[in-house]
Parts: C-alpha cells; sequence; structure tokens
C-alpha cells in the first residue's frame, strides 16, 4: 500500500544494514511496486542501491507466469 516516502527510506536503511559485512544476511532485495505511485517512490528511493530492484507489480507476475501460461481460475 502506498506510504510516505520516508517509509520506504527507512525500510531501505534497514535492508542496507543487514546486507553488509562479511556475512550478510540477504544478498539481494526485490521490492514490487503495486501501482505507478508506489514504483515511482521506490525508484527514487532506490535509484542509487545495486542490490536492491525495483520492479512493477505486473513484470514481477509476468516472470512468474509467462505468457501463453493459460490461466485457472476456480475449481475446474
Amino acid at each position: 500500500t502506498p506510504r510516505k516516502k520516508s517509509r520506504y527510506e527507512e525500510k531501505l536503511y534497514a535492508f542496507s544494514d543487514v546486507m553488509r559485512g562479511s556475512k550478510p544476511l540477504l544478498h539481494m532485495v526485490i521490492w514490487v511496486g503495486a501501482t505507478d505511485r508506489i514504483l515511482s517512490d521506490l525508484k527514487s528511493v532506490t535509484r542509487d542501491h545495486k542490490k536492491i530492484v525495483v520492479e512493477s507489480y505486473a513484470h514481477f507476475l509476468s516472470k512468474l507466469w509467462p505468457t501463453g501460461v493459460p490461466e485457472k481460475i476456480g475449481g475446474t
């Protein structure tokens, strides 16, 4: 859900903290923006971080379910 940019910056600093050092807990973060506004805010906050990738929700889902794979809805 949309948040203030300062909230995204706080999360970015938290991610960065656990990505530092000789034995980092995280090596890469994929942040998914569900709306254009969220995507834009995330990109502006993370523009200098190479280990934090920002993708749109649609692009992220397209990697999980490539075009041409039929979508099954319901119990049939």
